[in-house]
């Protein structure tokens, strides 16, 4: 019974292992999308054509910097927020959690049913 057990610890270190690869890919993503509106800040001012590229430019810089930025910082405060609760219901209440209430059944409406009578 022992090689049993120990078989299911390394699927559960290959599990914890790929959860930290999970958030280092959502590292990553954050890194890559605020490096795309850097990167994007710094092209398309420079296709403004003409003069008016000198006063819209940095106008063009700023807002696609103040916006994209603003985007990344949202989207990393709801990944904190998701993947936190992802390891309380799905790694922890697995582990600690021992069901002995109730079966959960939600309110329902009771209702009488109706009759429809049709006059021949």
């Amino acid at each position: 019974m022992g090689g049993i057990f120990s078989l299911s610890e390394v699927t559960g270190i290959l599990g914890d292992v790929m959860s930290y690869c999970r958030l280092a890919g959502v590292g990553l993503a954050t890194f890559y999308l605020a490096f795309s509106f850097n990167l994007m800040a710094t092209i398309l001012p420079d296709l403004i054509p003409g003069a008016i590229r000198v006063v819209a430019g940095p106008l063009l810089a700023a807002l696609i910097l103040i916006i994209g930025h603003v985007i990344n910082a949202a989207l990393s405060g709801i990944s904190c927020f998701v993947h936190s609760l992802r390891l309380c219901f799905v790694e922890f209440l697995l582990k600690f959690y021992e069901g002995g209430g109730r079966e959960y059944s939600p309110f329902r409406l009771k209702t009488r049913p109706v009759f429809v009578q049709v006059k021949s």
